[in-house]
Parts: C-alpha cells; sequence; structure tokens
C-alpha cells in the first residue's frame, strides 16, 4: 500500500496552487488557505483510496472469473475428439454446446497444413493460425449460424453469436483435435489465459499452446476478428498488452480481403511467425 502512494507528492504540492487559486486573492488569507488546501487533501486522498478499492475489487472478480471461465471450458471440451465428434460453444459463456463435425474434405484441408515434417515451431504457429480461420468457417457452415462477429457487443443479441469465452472453448477442442491426432509436432495446449481486464476495459481470455523446445507460451485468439479470419498467434506477453490497434489493423476489408499490413507487423514483430506478413 505504502508503494502505490509513493510518488503522489506531485499531486499535493499542486493543492497548494489549486487553494491559492479557489481564493481568488494574489495574497489568500492564511486561514482560508489552509482550510481550501485541507478540503483538497482530503477529497484527493478519498478519490484515491476509493481507486484502490474497486482495483482490489476488480483483481478478486477477475480471479474468480478465470476460475469459472477455465472450469467451463473443461466442461465442454472433449478431449479425445475425432473430426465427427466435436463441441462448438455458442451465445455468451457456452450457454449452448453444440455437437458438430467435420467432412471429410474439410478435414483433408485441415490436414494439409500441417503437411511439412520438418516445419519450424514458427511455420507451425502460421499454420495453426490458418487453419483456426478455416475450422471456424467449416464449423458455422453446418450449424448454419453465418458470420460469427468479430468482438462481443457488435453482435450481441444475434442468435449463435460468441464471447470471449466460447472463443476460447472453440479454440482448445480445436487445438485438442489437432493434438489428439498427432498434428502438432513442436507444440501442446496449454491453459486458458485472463487479460488484466483494466488493459482493454473488460474481461477477455485466450487458449494458448506451448512451445516444447523454449516452454513459451503463446495465445492462439480468434476473438477480435469475423469469423475466418486467421487467429493471433503472440507470446503471452505480448498478448496481455492492448490488442485493439493489432486487430484493428489486420481486420478484414469490406469482409473480401484481409488488410495485413507491413504496419501490423512493424509494431508486432512476433506476428511475423503467425500472419505471414512483414
Amino acid at each position: 500500500m505504502m508503494v502505490y502512494w509513493q510518488g503522489r507528492w506531485r499531486q499535493l504540492v499542486a493543492v497548494g496552487l489549486v487553494a491559492h487559486i479557489a481564493t481568488g486573492s494574489a495574497k489568500p488569507d492564511p486561514k482560508a488557505w489552509a482550510k481550501k488546501s485541507g478540503e483538497v487533501i482530503v477529497r484527493l486522498f478519498a478519490r484515491q483510496a476509493a481507486l484502490l478499492f474497486l482495483l482490489g475489487l476488480l483483481s478478486a472478480c477477475a480471479s474468480q472469473m478465470e476460475q469459472w471461465a477455465s472450469e467451463r471450458v473443461d466442461e465442454v471440451v472433449i478431449r479425445e475428439p475425432t473430426p465427427q465428434a466435436l463441441v462448438y460453444c455458442t451465445n455468451y459463456g457456452c450457454e449452448e454446446a453444440h455437437l458438430v463435425s467435420l467432412t471429410e474434405v474439410q478435414w483433408t484441408t485441415i490436414k494439409a497444413y500441417f503437411a511439412d515434417p520438418h516445419r519450424t515451431a514458427a511455420e507451425e504457429r502460421l499454420a495453426i493460425a490458418k487453419a483456426a480461420g478455416d475450422y471456424e468457417d467449416f464449423i458455422l457452415q453446418q450449424t448454419g449460424i453465418g458470420v460469427d462477429v468479430g468482438g462481443t457487443l457488435v453482435g450481441y443479441g444475434r442468435p449463435g453469436q460468441t464471447d470471449c469465452v466460447d472463443e476460447t472453448a472453440n479454440m482448445i477442442q480445436f487445438l485438442v483435435l489437432l493434438e489428439h491426432h498427432g498434428l502438432l509436432l513442436h507444440h501442446t495446449v496449454d491453459e486458458p489465459v485472463l487479460k488484466d481486464p483494466r488493459v482493454e476495459g473488460w474481461f477477455h481470455f485466450t487458449a494458448t499452446i506451448k512451445e516444447t523446445e523454449s516452454g513459451e507460451i503463446w495465445s492462439v485468439d480468434s476473438w477480435y476478428f469475423d469469423s475466418g479470419h486467421p487467429a493471433i498467434v503472440l507470446p503471452i506477453d505480448m498478448w496481455r498488452e492492448d490488442l485493439e490497434p493489432l486487430a484493428a489493423c489486420m481486420k478484414q476489408d469490406g469482409g473480401e480481403e484481409l488488410k495485413e499490413q507491413a504496419a501490423c507487423s512493424d509494431a508486432y514483430p512476433a506476428l511475423a511467425a503467425t500472419s505471414g506478413s512483414g
């Protein structure tokens, strides 16, 4: 707690100036100055204390949300899936869990991304990112939902839309499918991760993978985009930052062309291992 208050002295120095201005006099009365300074200091500390309380409450909520989301994912994901038996979550918080499947042609398309036995870990992450987009399209074709709109609030109220908990469960199901069928040479499926809600204004989760050689954790996040877009695969520490600028850079243009501009990779160097750009 003491660490938090360090550095607040600059604000208190400004109190004298505020009080001076508030008196409306070039030579304020010392008693009036002291009274006004005290009032400002009390309000300042009250606001800071309230902020600390709210941040503590938010942190506690975040911990509970992370536990709930992880448990919900564990409940619905099939851990030994086949292309004919998969789960796809919709309607926020996996309110509805659909049993879905891939056709033989669709499964062959997915496997083709992982055909090179000599691929590097970076190439495998690129394959995961692109295959994830195809997988989502294939599943949505079967369910008849249509386009799943990126984000949470934009598509709110439309049947079959997803939030980040749905997206995380769906992505983990996809990754477990790849892992279970021996398609991942350099990665294993890891646990869901929660982003600090203060970063982007609300709670956000992602599926993750772990690189077997380095032990590094990477996000596999499709929440930011409409269905069919390659997932964001980034080192988890980079994913924990505000990715809205990156998402805007990678957005689909009119639903037709992917605008994966060089600026995206310039801002996020690790993106070169996932989008193929830069």
